[in-house]
């Protein structure tokens, strides 16, 4: 128990190194070391924040040296590259990163946000030329644009005037993405199909403002695209038709299977992290291992931080994720003592306790960032959650649908339908309720508190006793590997 109590001292100390990278000074590092010699039993604390500190402050600054776009800027050029995400489309426009390889004949080395207008079809993967004026990326009033776009190591904007495809992309998940979404659009009206293709595969086609509005109102607008949620219905259908296969081709056939959704949804962070999470459970299971899970979500958001600082200093879906998820798990000890009283069916309480958990958890982050909190979210998500497994199936089948004869495909999409109808109707009646307007400084009181209960939950004696060793949270498989 004190191991564990140990590493998890230490994945948080690395996680808010990262974090707090984005701050870094000398006199931080100084204020770090001056504390390891007064204290000299924390020197281990403080190497470990240090090292994670000063690496989080310095990673960004190798890739920015590596980028020579800047050269070109202000100019008319030629650019090559490989589309290295899926085009967005809004409106009459598409959106998408080129990794560039030369610039007008010239070894260049940098990220490109392409803003194209052109009709050539694209897709991830693609190597292209295409001409246009590059310019550095400007802010918007009242939006930090450039530090939003940095995260994606993106200093450069690119407004195409003419593109040429020179290669096909080689990957062969890229045509069954896009079958998929063909399929979908050819039987669903908008804005179903559009919602279909989210929750499916995560596409981020242009969603019709009138809808996306009354989603966010309602608290569902998690519900357009692919989130962690998604992440961990697909693993579990997946491991519950593939368990009779063996315990390791198991696991095998889920990593595949999850490594191949995170790349056709597009691998946001909410996605990755769900997936990082999610497997590192499947592997201490298929190990044998007892495992507490408050270590594997600080280990997933640690990883995730050493391969890309910015996502945990900048990315609001990362955090929104996190924090939602960590609700969760450490609240729904207590709130399973706190309503083990009252009289609902067992399902239904579950149901209750994970949405209230969530939405509490990411209330101090939306009042942050858009002083206003969707409240009614509390209630149109008991509705709206149980339908989004059916909802993946049923448009999973509708996009499958495209193999047989039209009159079938009809047919097949008639489910996926009446689920996304019905998610629709939930957040045109729930839209209608106003959302709670506060300011930013009640956020962060709330946020102060909100971390005041996370440390509680996860280093104090009596939370593990009094609550977390009754429940079946943990990976019990191994007695012996209790101490580790």
């Amino acid at each position: 128990m004190e191991r564990t109590i140990h590493l998890r001292w230490f994945l948080m100390l690395i996680f808010v190194g990262v974090w707090a990278g984005q701050f870094w000074s000398l006199w931080w590092c100084g204020f770090i070391l001056a504390i390891s010699f007064i204290k000299p039993r924390w020197f281990m604390s403080c190497l470990v924040l240090g090292i994670s500190f000063t690496y989080s402050a310095w990673q960004p600054t190798l890739w920015w040296q590596q980028d020579n776009l800047g050269q070109w800027h202000h100019q008319i050029v030629t650019a090559q590259g490989t589309i290295d995400s899926w085009p967005e489309w809004r409106g009459r426009e598409s959106r998408f990163y080129l990794s560039a390889q030369h610039v007008d004949g010239q070894i260049a080395h940098g990220r490109i946000l392409v803003i194209n207008k052109t009709k050539t079809p694209l897709t991830r993967g693609q190597i292209i030329t295409v001409t246009g004026k590059i310019s550095p990326v400007s802010n918007f009033p009242g939006f930090d644009y450039r530090r939003y776009l940095s995260r994606f190591h993106v200093r450069s904007l690119l407004r195409a005037k003419e593109i040429n495809i020179n290669a096909a992309s080689q990957n062969p998940l890229v045509p069954s993405r896009q079958w998929f979404e063909t399929n979908l659009k050819a039987q669903l009206p908008s804005p179903n199909a559009e919602l279909a293709a989210g929750v499916l595969i995560g596409t981020k086609s242009e969603f019709p403002e009138p809808a996306h509005t009354r989603f966010k109102t309602a608290g569902l607008q998690h519900l357009i695209v692919v989130s962690g949620s998604n992440v961990a219905i697909l693993m579990i259908l997946v491991g519950w038709f593939s368990r009779r296969l063996g315990p390791w081709l198991n696991l095998s056939i889920i990593t595949i299977i999850l490594l191949s959704f995170v790349f056709i949804t597009g691998a946001d962070p909410p996605v990755m992290r769900a997936g990082i999470f999610g497997w590192l459970m499947l592997l201490a299971s298929h190990l044998g291992r007892l495992i507490d899970i408050r270590n594997l979500l600080m280990l997933a958001a640690v990883l995730m931080g050493i391969w890309n600082p910015l996502v945990v200093q900048i990315d609001l879906s990362f955090w929104l994720s996190f924090a939602a998820t960590a609700g969760i798990i450490l609240g729904w000890p207590l709130w399973k003592q706190w309503s083990k009283s009252w009289p609902l069916w067992p399902a239904l309480k579950l149901l209750i306790g994970v949405s209230f958990c969530a939405q509490l958890a990411v209330l101090p982050i939306l009042i942050m960032n858009f002083e206003t909190f969707p409240w009614v979210g509390l209630v149109s998500n008991l509705i709206a959650e149980p339908i989004i497994p059916l909802t993946m199936a049923t448009s999973f089948l509708a996009g499958l649908g495209g193999i047989f004869p039209e009159a079938i495909h009809k047919v097949l999409s008639l489910p996926a339908l009446m689920l996304t109808e019905l998610l629709h109707w939930t957040a045109l009646w729930f839209g209608q309720w106003p959302s709670v307007v506060l300011p930013k400084m009640a956020g962060q009181a709330i946020s102060v508190i909100w971390l005041g209960i996370a440390v509680w939950c996860l280093f104090s004696q009596t939370y593990h006793d009094k609550y977390w060793q009754n429940l079946d949270l943990n990976l019990h498989l191994n007695d012996d590997t209790e101490r580790a």
